[in-house]
This record gives structure tokens, C-alpha cells and sequence, in this order.
């Protein structure tokens, strides 16, 4: 007991000392585990600030910042125009296919074509022999083209006898319905490809018949009365009607065309087609129909028909079937040949910047610009009532097969009423039997210029409202969009934006098949 008061009077002498002690010891204690603490908040709280200024980085740096329920709306919406389009691309497609019609002789080539099996080689025979010429004939026979009724043919040289009669009204040289039927027949048995090709010619050529007989109903309906009255024809006289390769070279070749690029191909004359006499069509004659160089049914240098340097089916130089230098069924002169499938599909087809495709990028869909459609070229040229070019452009547009068109051009179709000479001045489609020269004077049928190239076939009256008018356009030919349930077909061609292509037409140059391919 005695030692405890001992320790307390020590204590209590002390005890500032040793409150001092054990205050300071407190205050160390608490201050190390408050720091502690303290550091450990700051070092959360900090490394929120920084992520979230991190976060603000981001947003700031990007000029579409995310946001995840934006973001699966424009998802949701994406499928959505993914799926329309493909719907639309569907129904496109059915409504082309329902429309190609394989001939009636052959009804098994659609099961063909609706698969990759291949033709089989006697079917492609049968098809080549029996079926291809009369199918084209048929179809080019649907044009009311006017002609002497059969049982007053005229005479050879000597021309039509007097008061023969003439029926349909429609001039349409034969030379050039005869270039078209003769293209698509092989010598030998033509391959897969070249069978599915002409009969896709086939379909796109019937949409350009039809275009022509709409433009001509009224006229085509008063034939049915007996009445055969060119004047009432919109469309009076087809210079040019074609597609692919064919339709290019055509519109290069014209040198009034607006697709025109160069002059190759002329013949004996001038920088434009036609043989002797420069730089109209036609040779030593006008540009009517007859004569010498007449260019539907002309002699030397006409561009139809005609012999050295006509354009069409000419000699040397003609650039459409002609001889040496012609680029479609020529000799020596552009590019060189061209063999089997390979021609057939090289420049058939548009690219993405409506220049003619290589046959590599045609092959398949996905190797060529746009796996949903093709794009093949088509190119008219009439001589038309020029206050019906609005109606026209009308009728491209809601044809069997829409032609998208690209380019028009409305010009007269002769310049004086009469004349003489290499460039033929004069009314284009009047005179009888004339001297070589311009076309016949007179504006009305049949009239006998003194310039006059007319001969035979120069029956055509045309009115002071007819033309010459020439079209270029498109036609979108759809694939197949397959069953694919992801739409993953949609925007798979080399171009990737269809939305962004040209809307030019072709200015490359391209060799027309000589021939359908034989295999």
C-alpha cells in the first residue's frame, strides 16, 4: 500500500509530463492513421477525375460521339434500310425474270438458267440451228417498217414501178435487221455464255421494239384500218438501234453523235464515216437511201449497206461489219481478235464510272462494280417528231425494261433544198431516181431532184417538225440476290457506293463480238 502512494505522488508531481508524453503519442497515432486514410480517398477520388477527364477526351476529340442508345437505334435502323433494300432488290429481280421468256421451243433452258449448270452441248445446238434466227426475226418483224407490198416487189436495179405500193411506216434499213439476225447465229455450236447472252440481247432488244411501236400507236392503229401513213408516225426512220459493244461503236462512230470520240473507221473520204465524199455519211451521194452512197441502201461508200467505207455493213474501213479496219466483224484494224466467251463479254457492261467493263470484272457479280445489277448501254438514233422527244423520254422510263437516260440531242436532219456533191445538201429522205449527188429536192415523196440520190427506198416524207434524234441510255440488269437471311450480298461489288456512280455514257473504246462464240 505503502508503495502505491509511493508511484501516485510521484505521479501526481509529474503528471504534466506525462500527460504531455501520452497527448503527443494520441496525436502521432491519429494523425498517421487519418493521413493513411486521407491518402487512400485522394487516390480513388483522383484516379475517378482522371478517368472521367479521360472519358471527356474522347467525346471532345470525336465529331460523333457515342452514345449507346443512339447508337443501337442507328443499328436498329440500319437493318432496317439493309432489309428494304434487299426486299427491293428482290422484287426488281423477280419482276426482270418474270419477264425473260425463253423461247417456247425450249421451255428446259430456263431451268438452265436459273442455276450454274451448263447448257447442255445438244440443246445448244438445237438452239443455235432452230431457234435463234427466228426468235430475232420474229422480234425485228414486230417494227411496222415500211416496205412495197409483196406482191409488188420492185425491180432490182430499175427501182420501184410506178405507182407500187407501200405499206408499214417505219424506214428501217434491212442491211442494218439483217447485221442484227446474223450476229447471234454460230457456225459452229456456241457456247453456255454465248446462248445466255443472246437471249439476254434478246429481252433488253424487245424493250427497244416495244419503245418504238408505243412512240408509233396511233399510226400502228390506222395500219390496222388499212391506213399506212408515214406522216402520222412519231418515229419515222430508225438510223440506229442497238445495245452493248454494238450500241458503243455506234455511237463513237456517229460523227454527230454526242458519244463521239474519235474518227476511226472512215473509209476512203473525210475524218467522219463514208467512203468518197467527206464528212457527211455516205460516199460520192447523199445521205438518203439509194444512189451512190445512199447509207440505206447505197452504193459505194454508203453507210449502211454500202461498198468501200460504208460504216455499217460496208467495205474497207465500214466500222460496223465492214472489211478491213471495221472494229466489229473487220480485218485488221482495232485491237486485234478476240476469241471464244472472252469477246463476248469485254466492254459488254458498264463500270462504276460508265466506261466498258474488262471481261474479268463481268464474270461473276461480285467481281464486277455492283453485285446487285449490270449496266448495259443502249443507243438510238431516230428521225422523229421532235415535240414528241418529252413522250419519248417518258416511254424509256416506264419501259418493260426502265432505260435510264443519259444524253439527248435534237438536231435538223438536212440543211439546203437541194445540192450537189460529196456532202449532199438537201432534203435527206425525198427523190426519186436522181443523178449521184445530194439527196433529191422537194419536200414531199418520191419527188425527182436533180441532185437527187434517192432511188428505191427514198419514199420517206417527213414534216417541218421531224428531227434527228439520238438517246443514250442504261439499262439495269438485275442479279440474282440470293436467299442469304444477313443480306450480306447487298454493296459486295469492287464499286461499294451505287449511289455514287457516273452518270456518263462510255467513252472507252470496245471491239464488238464478230460473231456469237462457237464452241
Amino acid at each position: 500500500m505503502d508503495q502505491v502512494k509511493v508511484y501516485l505522488g510521484l505521479l501526481k508531481k509529474y503528471h504534466f509530463w506525462l500527460l504531455s508524453v501520452i497527448v503527443v503519442i494520441a496525436s502521432l497515432v491519429s494523425w498517421s492513421v487519418s493521413s493513411g486514410k486521407l491518402a487512400a480517398e485522394f487516390e480513388r477520388d483522383k484516379a475517378q477525375v482522371d478517368g472521367a477527364a479521360n472519358g471527356l477526351k474522347g467525346v471532345l476529340g470525336d465529331g460523333n460521339p457515342p452514345n449507346p442508345k443512339f447508337t443501337a437505334k442507328v443499328e436498329g435502323e440500319h437493318k432496317g434500310l439493309k432489309s428494304n433494300v434487299f426486299t427491293a432488290w428482290q422484287e426488281l429481280y423477280e419482276s426482270q425474270v418474270s419477264q425473260f421468256v425463253w423461247p417456247k421451243e425450249m421451255p428446259d433452258l430456263a431451268n438452265y438458267a436459273r442455276g450454274d449448270k451448263e447448257i447442255p452441248r445438244e440443246r445448244r445446238a438445237y438452239y443455235n440451228e432452230n431457234v435463234v434466227r427466228a426468235e430475232w426475226e420474229a422480234l425485228l418483224d414486230e417494227v411496222p417498217v415500211r416496205r412495197i407490198e409483196e406482191d409488188d416487189e420492185a425491180d432490182e436495179e430499175e427501182g420501184p414501178r410506178k405507182g407500187s405500193r407501200y405499206v408499214g411506216i417505219v424506214e428501217w434499213s434491212k442491211s442494218q435487221q439483217k447485221a442484227i439476225i446474223d450476229r447471234y447465229y454460230s457456225k459452229g455450236i456456241p457456247s453456255d455464255l454465248s446462248v445466255r447472252l443472246t437471249q439476254e440481247d434478246l429481252w433488253v432488244f424487245r424493250t427497244l421494239v416495244e419503245l418504238v411501236n408505243q412512240m408509233n400507236q396511233v399510226a400502228i392503229a390506222q395500219m390496222e384500218l388499212g391506213i399506212h401513213d408515214p406522216l402520222m408516225a412519231t418515229i419515222k426512220r430508225i438510223d440506229k438501234l442497238d445495245l452493248a459493244q454494238w450500241a458503243i461503236v455506234d455511237a463513237q462512230s456517229d460523227p454527230t453523235s454526242l458519244v463521239a470520240s474519235t474518227g476511226e473507221g472512215s473509209g476512203t473520204g473525210g475524218g467522219q464515216p463514208g467512203g468518197a465524199g467527206g464528212a457527211m455519211p455516205g460516199g460520192a451521194g447523199g445521205p438518203a437511201a439509194g444512189g451512190a452512197g445512199g447509207p440505206a441502201a447505197g452504193g459505194a461508200g454508203g453507210p449502211a449497206a454500202g461498198g468501200a467505207g460504208g460504216p455499217a455493213a460496208g467495205g474497207a474501213g465500214g466500222p460496223a461489219a465492214g472489211g478491213a479496219g471495221g472494229p466489229a466483224a473487220g480485218g485488221a484494224g482495232q485491237g486485234g481478235a478476240q476469241d471464244g466467251d472472252e469477246q463476248l463479254l469485254n466492254g459488254r457492261y458498264l463500270d462504276e464510272n460508265g466506261q466498258p467493263l474488262a471481261a474479268s470484272a463481268a464474270k461473276t457479280p461480285t467481281s464486277g462494280p455492283f453485285a446487285e445489277f449490270k449496266q448495259i448501254f443502249v443507243y438510238m438514233k431516230f428521225v422523229m417528231d421532235q415535240r414528241k422527244v418529252p413522250d419519248l423520254l417518258a416511254a424509256c422510263a416506264n419501259s418493260t425494261l426502265p432505260i435510264e437516260t443519259r444524253q439527248v440531242r435534237i438536231r435538223p436532219i438536212g440543211g439546203s433544198t437541194s445540192g450537189s456533191g460529196a456532202r449532199g445538201g438537201g432534203g435527206m429522205f425525198n427523190g426519186g431516181a436522181g443523178n449521184a449527188g445530194g439527196p433529191g429536192a422537194g419536200a414531199m415523196p418520191g419527188n425527182a431532184g436533180n441532185g437527187g440520190g434517192g432511188g428505191a427506198a427514198g419514199d420517206l416524207a417527213v414534216t417541218p417538225y421531224d428531227m434527228l434524234v439520238d438517246v443514250s441510255g442504261i439499262i439495269y440488269l438485275y442479279n440474282p440476290p440470293g436467299e442469304d437471311p444477313e443480306k450480306s450480298n447487298l454493296g459486295k461489288g469492287t464499286a461499294r457506293s451505287p449511289g455514287k456512280r457516273s452518270f456518263g455514257v462510255p467513252t472507252g473504246t470496245v471491239q464488238a463480238p464478230r460473231a456469237a462464240s462457237g464452241k
